[in-house]
């Protein structure tokens, strides 16, 4: 990992992201069978493999939230990537950065059910995402229903595994984003 300090105000949370009727499209969304297993975060460090739900071909979430996370960080954006991730006990990612430009950045929402119903993150249930801010300093964020992270995309970070006190699949759902160019 290479050598970099980060200040905590880089890595900006937000609650109650999306209206109620579009998060429940979201987390409906994510009940569909479109999931892969084995993806890793980071192929040179050991990880375990977790699962992965490409979503650039949906519009739901390249126009329409898109739309709302560029109102919500107050900026017009590129959208390079969008897609979801799933952790269940035991899947792990390992610690990575999304842009290792320092041009790029992400902003992830948490969409976690539970059974059939979107509940509160209980602490004990792990899944937190951990931040590097310097090798020895951490800090790290719920993954609460409906709330987001947007952060720089060269600060590592991975997915804290879920405990075996979760029932369901711990959910990120990441817009990799770039700053916008200029006629586009």
């Amino acid at each position: 990992m290479k050598k970099m300090v980060w200040d905590r105000s880089e890595i900006k949370t937000f609650d109650e992201v999306f209206s109620r009727e579009d998060f429940m499209e979201l987390t409906d969304y994510m009940r569909l069978p479109n999931w892969s297993y084995g993806n890793i975060s980071n192929p040179n460090a050991p990880s375990t493999p977790f699962f992965h739900n490409e979503l650039m071909e949906v519009p739901f979430f390249t126009n329409h939230l898109f739309k709302q996370v560029c109102k919500l960080t107050g900026k017009d954006w590129d959208l390079d990537r969008c897609y979801a991730n799933g952790h269940v006990f035991g899947t792990q990612g390992a610690a990575h950065q999304d842009d290792s430009s320092g041009d790029g950045y992400t902003f992830l929402v948490y969409s976690n059910f539970v059974n059939s119903e979107v509940k509160k993150w209980k602490p004990e249930w792990g899944g937190k995402t951990i931040f590097y801010l310097t090798m020895d300093e951490h800090m790290w964020v719920l993954p609460k229903p409906n709330s987001a992270t947007f952060f720089p995309g060269n600060i590592f970070h991975h997915a804290e595994s879920t405990t075996r006190h979760f029932e369901g699949l711990r959910l990120s759902v990441a817009w990799k984003l770039k700053t916008k160019e200029k006629g586009s």
